[in-house]
């Protein structure tokens, strides 16, 4: 359907869709972080937003461009794995939630655990090496977003670092801004060069392409991102699409203390960054209420992502002696493998 929004929104989307970032990639960047020389960066407190603020952007004001093609330079990387987050996540539990897809986890608290420090995230990427899995690719929007044709200019809602307590810095670049709104404007009346409006036909274009093509959802600790406009509407574009979805959890605690404040849901109480952004999404819906219960069938029935995430947890709790194994396995093929077992009987947090 996007290919009737002309060649320009076309072309546009295709590029978008060529930004994915290899996981060993984002360790590496995940590791680059500790520097105090780039951040304060404390696992436990800087979200998703102030790795964005305090490192992506600063990284990328040489180039002004996304931190994926700062990476790829010239090659396009298609992703196969779409990463729907929110920003208010920590950024660690981001991390950690792809760490677990990849390794086949379905809950990231231990390897939240191992990334709280760079002693952990060493032997963490050793044991990804050792698995073959630091060649996987992922489409995550704030490495493959270009945030200075965006955001990078301007601290509206006066965000600061947590650990210093300094407002987040804005970046002094020239690059152009494109908002939703901003011209050229497509034949919906939507900016053709704005990158923050085509997340939806991104994922067809991808889905179309790569029938494997899937969606992990990195749910954050208090859950807040089923709260968050963008993500829904990704859910529901994915579910849409047919796509496999995998729901990524820290722990069954925190499904079981906030379950019941999904069942309220309403796309229309949804929140946003920029309140144009949920008005954008919502004149996308003709019917909000069938829209919410698809929501509602989406999380909670029998086939739906709660469901599958429960039954998949249920199945690694009875097999707990064979996960144990497995990993006691791979600490023995990783340098300071030890790490891994005093992690597991005394974690950190």
């Amino acid at each position: 359907d996007f290919d009737r929004k002309g060649s320009e929104w076309v072309q546009k989307t295709r590029h978008l869709a060529r930004r994915g970032i290899f996981l060993a990639d984002l360790i590496a960047f995940y590791k680059q972080i500790f520097d105090p020389a780039i951040m304060s960066f404390k696992p436990s407190v800087h979200t998703t937003n102030d790795v964005v603020r305090l490192g992506i952007i600063p990284l990328t004001s040489s180039t002004c461009s996304s931190y994926a093609e700062l990476l790829n330079r010239d090659r396009s990387l298609v992703p196969s794995i779409m990463v729907t987050h929110n920003w208010s996540n920590l950024f660690r539990d981001l991390v950690a939630s792809i760490v677990a897809h990849a390794m086949g986890e379905h809950s990231f608290d231990f390897i939240a655990e191992l990334l709280s420090d760079m002693e952990g995230t060493k032997v963490l990427e050793e044991a990804l090496l050792v698995k073959g899995l630091l060649t996987k690719s992922y489409w995550i929007c704030a490495f493959a977003v270009n945030q200075h044709t965006g955001i990078c200019g301007a601290n509206p809602r006066l965000d600061i670092d947590p650990v210093t307590k300094a407002p987040h810095p804005t970046c002094p670049c020239s690059t152009p801004k494109f908002f939703n709104k901003d011209p050229p404007l497509g034949k919906h009346g939507e900016s053709i060069q704005c990158e923050m409006n085509k997340f939806d036909d991104m994922m067809a274009l991808l889905a179309f392409h790569d029938l494997n093509f899937q969606q992990i959802v990195a749910v954050d600790a208090n859950i807040d991102l089923f709260g968050r406009a963008w993500c829904i509407a990704e859910l529901a574009e994915a579910q849409r699409l047919g796509m496999n979805q995998k729901l990524m959890l820290k722990s069954n605690t925190t499904l079981f203390r906030r379950q019941g404040t999904l069942e309220g849901l309403k796309v229309e109480k949804m929140q946003a960054s920029r309140p144009e952004d949920v008005q954008h999404i919502l004149a996308k819906i003709p019917d909000t209420e069938a829209f919410n219960q698809n929501l509602r069938r989406l999380i909670f029935d029998r086939g739906g992502l709660l469901a599958t995430w429960k039954n998949a947890d249920v199945l690694q709790r009875m097999e707990e002696l064979s996960h144990v194994l497995r990993w006691a396995k791979l600490s023995q093929q990783v340098e300071n493998g030890a790490l891994i077992w005093r992690r597991w009987l005394a974690p950190a947090f």
